[in-house]
């Protein structure tokens, strides 16, 4: 018995000697730059991650909100920072694939100019319609659409976000022609759709929970592959005859390109434990945010997703003539 527990012990020692080293060369606090306004959902997950960082790797984390230009300007600024691993990105989807097929002078390459170290979560979209919407599902939108062409119109929070694109996607999958309506924010947008103004909504999860719980709008799909924890019932797109159509803002962390091995693995190591602890799940499904599998969190899958929706944006942006407002 005391053999065994000596062994144990060794065993431990050598994963701690193997991490500390690493986490020692972080001398500094270390600085996690939140590339939007504080208070919104990304910074309210950044900010849990910072805390959890700080605590794992016996380290301090500030928070710096970089907010402007949808995200670009605090990843251009870690884009540029030195690789020590003292400067992290808590980057989004918007600046990291939708922003180069917006922005074709972009001053950073979401590919080259970062080390990816893992996903930490992500939400979908959710098609709303107004609550005497006369249809119920995805397939009568589309059958509409096709009888109609340029008479459907749904609505967004502004042109180039997440939930514009879901709706182009949809209509370039579908092959047919529904017009954006953008809006100044999704609060307008949604109480337009509450006002019977408009028909058509894609909009954020965890705002729309309660509207539908109330009977004020009407549930017609969620953007993600899977099904989202909060709104169980609402069927995906994928399910309703287009499989493969797959959108969600997704929040990751990530470094800049150049940062020791060791680093970028200590840094990863703890990020996965965070997002795999009840307390993160729990508070993540309040904001409707989906913890990452394990086939998602690790840098090569972050990788492959950074590129391949980058590829994916751009083309759609080029064939719907979608400019930057």
């Amino acid at each position: 018995m005391l053999k065994r527990k000596l062994i144990t012990l060794g065993l431990c020692a050598l994963a701690l000697s193997a991490t500390l080293p690493a986490a020692a060369q972080l001398s500094k606090p270390i600085r996690m730059v939140i590339p939007f306004s504080p208070g919104g959902g990304t910074d309210i997950v950044g900010r849990y991650i910072a805390e959890r960082l700080g605590v794992l790797l016996d380290k301090t984390v500030i928070v710096e909100n970089r907010a402007g230009s949808g995200g670009m300007v605090g990843a251009e600024a870690v884009a540029n920072a030195e690789p020590d691993g003292q400067t992290l990105l808590f980057g989004t989807s918007a600046e990291l694939t939708i922003a180069p097929g917006l922005h074709p002078n972009l001053r950073y390459n979401p590919l080259r100019s970062f080390t990816p170290i893992s996903l930490v979560g992500s939400t979908p979209s959710i098609l709303l319609a107004k609550k005497d919407f006369d249809g119920k599902d995805i397939r009568d939108i589309i059958q509409q659409a096709k009888a109609e062409p340029g008479k459907v119109m749904y609505a967004s929070g502004g042109t180039g976000t997440a939930p514009h694109l879901s709706g182009e996607l949809l209509a370039d999958m579908a092959q047919v022609n529904i017009v954006h309506v953008p809006y100044k924010g999704s609060g307008p947008a949604q109480s337009d759709l509450l006002g019977g103004h408009i028909s058509l909504l894609f909009s954020t999860v965890a705002p729309s929970v309660p509207l539908i719980q109330q009977g004020k709008v009407k549930p017609i799909a969620v953007t993600s592959a899977r099904r989202s924890s909060i709104l169980p019932n609402v069927p995906t797109i994928a399910e309703q005859g287009y499989p493969g159509y797959d959108v969600s803002i997704w929040y990751a962390l990530l470094a800049p390109a150049g940062i020791a091995p060791e680093l970028a693995k200590t840094l990863r190591e703890a990020t996965e434990k965070i997002v795999q602890e009840p307390a993160f799940m729990e508070r993540m499904a309040t904001l409707g945010v989906e913890a990452p599998t394990a086939e998602e969190r690790g840098p090569e899958a972050l990788q492959a997703r950074i590129r391949n929706e980058t590829e994916q944006w751009m083309r759609l942006i080029k064939k719907a003539k979608i400019s930057a407002q």
